[in-house]
């Protein structure tokens, strides 16, 4: 019964977010800057907020990125919808000091070395805090040798949901959506100080963002 519930919750969510999404006017503002990274020979992680994926998660989808989703009843309904966008998924339960998390990153790295694929990290999930970028996307970029890429959402007219801890934002049906490629984070295989890499990312990410909210 648990699983029927569970497949029929996955299957709302997965039409909702397609509905929605087939009407908006997705703006990609400065695609160049993603081609300039990539011809300097990086492939990237994309780094994006938790309140912003509802655009992004069609945005690129059928492009065989790699997506890191949580173990548990949730995990399980984003996983079903992730798939049906065409993303690659690796569950991982998000406790720290744990074996199976271990195990989840190696199968990552592994996915990642095939036909170098991309990556998209909520940096501040699953549970926040709220615009608190967690360490483990540059242990990732670290290994596979990836450029850690900020993608900055705005969504002038939205439905903000106010007592989730991010703030999830759902953008009106019809409405213009505007996403901004930000700075990368380089993170180079002998740097043993990325854990300090945290307020840098957090600072880019927080700027392009406001920069795509602002624009007219």
């Amino acid at each position: 019964m648990k699983k029927i519930l569970q497949f029929f919750l996955a299957r709302i969510l997965y039409l909702f977010i397609a509905a929605i999404n087939s009407t908006l006017k997705i703006s990609m503002k400065n695609p160049e800057k993603l081609e300039e990274i990539k011809k300097s020979g990086n492939y990237v992680i994309f780094a994006i907020w938790h309140q912003s994926t509802l655009p992004l998660f069609y945005l690129y989808r059928n492009t065989n990125i790699v997506a890191l989703t949580a173990k548990g009843t949730r995990g399980e309904i984003i996983s079903y919808c992730a798939r049906k966008f065409g993303y690659r998924v690796v569950r991982v339960p998000f406790r720290e000091n744990s074996r199976e998390a271990a195990v989840g990153v190696i199968k990552m790295l592994g996915l990642l070395k095939e036909n170098n694929s991309e990556a998209a990290i909520v940096v501040d999930g699953p549970c926040g805090p709220f615009y608190k970028v967690k360490p483990g996307i540059f242990f990732l970029a670290q290994k596979s040798g990836r450029a850690v890429v900020p993608v900055g959402v705005g969504v002038p007219k939205r439905l903000e949901l106010p007592w989730r801890w991010d703030k999830y934002i759902i953008p009106m049906p019809f409405s213009r959506v505007n996403v901004l490629i930000g700075d990368p984070v380089m993170v180079h295989k002998d740097d043993d100080q990325i854990k300090f890499l945290s307020p840098l990312l957090e600072e880019r990410l927080q700027s392009v963002t406001w920069m795509a909210e602002n624009i007219r």
